[in-house]
């Protein structure tokens, strides 16, 4: 791209224009030092009285020739180096500025267009709903049309929202609204808001542990909740168990989920954090998403400054781990 390109040869410049300053001093400080040495051995051969003399002295010269050119030497690195890490420094915010620019300007587009799309999608779904109230008997395969249309357009605003969520990011303002939360109350309101979903799913759903307060909003923790149940009620076999426990440990809260479930390959665990990033699974048990859920999760506990990790192993099931600073 040009704003790359005009960048790397901007960039080109300033290094060619440091190095050829550090490679100039360098070779100054060099020609000096080896001047002044052959200026004074040149001085005393000039003169008949030095030369005797000479002899004995030339080993104590060299001598002190090298401890000075030594320590002028090392003087010298020392300067070059604090120069070269300040200009370092300085090239390496030049390099990143336009790619910095070009993330934000694309983070832009996504948060406006999801703006744009949630309107056009609401209209669908009231249109649709109003379609299926009408006093009109609608014919049976229409009404199955409009179901498909209606749960396709509620996640296409699953995935919008979880867009919105992603770029915001760092600039979200939820920090200024924090509060003090119990993590024990938001935790098993989520446990009972997916309970019906595991009890169709025949899913043995449970959670235990004690009240523990951090600094937080209880929506976006309850956020989290719900993605990671829901990721363990959807890869748990029916007949298998999703269990959530909360810890209070020394200065930290914490909220574990283990499912029973078919368990992440070891090769995805370290993208499945990335967005729209999904694990192939064989088709029997692949399910709809967009791979957006856990990189929301981790961008809400982050904004949280918290930390969430995981553990699996295949056919046995997996291990969401939370913690957060208590109050």
């Amino acid at each position: 791209m040009k704003a790359f390109q005009t960048a790397r040869i901007k960039l080109t410049l300033w290094y060619i224009a440091i190095i050829a300053l550090l490679l100039t001093l360098s070779s100054l400080a060099a020609v000096n030092a080896e001047s002044q040495a052959f200026n004074r051995i040149q001085q005393a051969l000039g003169n008949p009285r030095e030369r005797p003399k000479l002899t004995q002295l030339l080993e104590t010269r060299i001598a002190e020739f090298e401890f000075k050119f030594q320590t002028r030497l090392l003087a010298l690195d020392i300067i070059l180096f604090i120069f070269g890490s300040i200009g370092s420094y300085f090239l390496s915010g030049i390099t990143l500025d336009p790619i910095q620019e070009m993330i934000k300007k694309q983070e832009e587009f996504a948060a406006d267009a999801s703006h744009e799309l949630r309107t056009p999608l609401t209209t669908i779904a009231m249109e649709i709903e109003a379609l299926k109230r009408t006093e009109k008997k609608l014919p049976s395969r229409y009404i199955q049309v409009f179901k498909s249309v209606q749960a396709e357009v509620a996640r296409m605003k699953q995935i919008v929202d979880g867009l919105l969520t992603v770029v915001r990011g760092e600039s979200s303002d939820a920090q200024k609204t924090f509060s003090a939360v119990d993590l024990l109350a938001v935790s098993q309101d989520g446990v009972r808001q997916m309970q019906k979903i595991a009890t169709e799913k025949e899913i043995e759903l449970t959670s235990e542990g004690k009240p523990v307060q951090i600094l937080g909003n209880p929506e976006e923790l309850k956020q989290v909740v719900l993605i990671l149940l829901d990721n363990a009620l959807k890869y748990t076999p029916p007949k298998g168990q999703v269990k959530l426990n909360v810890l209070a440990k020394k200065r930290q809260a914490e909220v574990t989920i283990n499912d029973t479930g078919y368990g992440i390959p070891e090769s995805d665990l370290p993208h499945i954090f990335e967005r729209f990033y999904r694990v192939l699974r064989p088709q029997e048990i692949s399910t709809k998403g967009a791979g957006l859920g856990l990189a929301i999760a981790q961008k809400i506990v982050d904004a949280h400054h918290g930390k969430i990790s995981v553990a699996s192993q295949i056919n046995q099931g997996t291990r969401f781990t939370l913690s957060f600073p208590t109050t």
